[in-house]
């Protein structure tokens, strides 16, 4: 039953392709570089945060599964994209989120993308994590460089031939994580 409650909520999804513009002076630039990068996933993790107001604590939500948000970055004829699939009807919240985090955003409603056609070999790899989910991977605030340039480095080498998509799917979730998630860091602590 949630797998065809989750296939019609597939089909009423709307793309949207965002686009940040590179600075144009050379001080705006400056400007940029200077900015950390961990002030750019800063900024990010609370736009993310944000985004949880789509969370429905409704009987129908808890039974048949929760909205979510995709993230997905597309390179496919030398280019590379970014894309947030959202909900329909939570487009307007998501679109202002976003111009509120990023005021230059250039947010373009654009149609669902397909990489698999013309393609004769097709690869699909999964991941999910191995220990419990509030054991942080690794926090922005530990790490060295922007973990996105490795994979839009490796996005740059395909061919005219080759497409790629990375995809994260968010789902919001209760409270009650954020309440197992502090016992568990306590219990890490001692």
């Amino acid at each position: 039953m949630r797998k065809k409650s989750d296939f019609k909520r597939s089909l009423n999804m709307t793309f949207l392709r965002i686009l940040i513009p590179k600075k144009d002076s050379e001080m705006d630039e400056k400007k940029e570089t200077v900015r950390d990068f961990k002030e750019q996933i800063s900024l990010m993790e609370q736009l993310l945060s944000s985004l949880k107001t789509i969370y429905s604590g409704s009987f129908k939500s808890k039974f048949f599964g929760q909205d979510y948000i995709s993230l997905e970055y597309l390179a496919a004829n030398r280019e590379i994209n970014f894309y947030l699939v959202v909900p329909k009807k939570a487009q307007n919240l998501v679109e202002k989120q976003i111009t509120g985090f990023y005021p230059d955003a250039i947010i373009d409603e654009v149609q669902e993308y397909n990489i698999f056609k013309n393609r004769k070999v097709v690869k699909a790899i999964s991941l999910s994590l191995k220990k419990d989910f509030f054991l942080p991977i690794k926090t922005y605030q530990k790490l060295e460089s922007d973990p996105i340039n490795n994979i839009t480095n490796a996005f740059s080498k395909l061919s005219q031939f080759e497409a790629c998509s990375v995809q994260i799917l968010l789902k919001p979730s209760s409270d009650d994580w954020q309440n197992k998630t502090e016992k568990a860091l306590k219990q890490l602590k001692k």
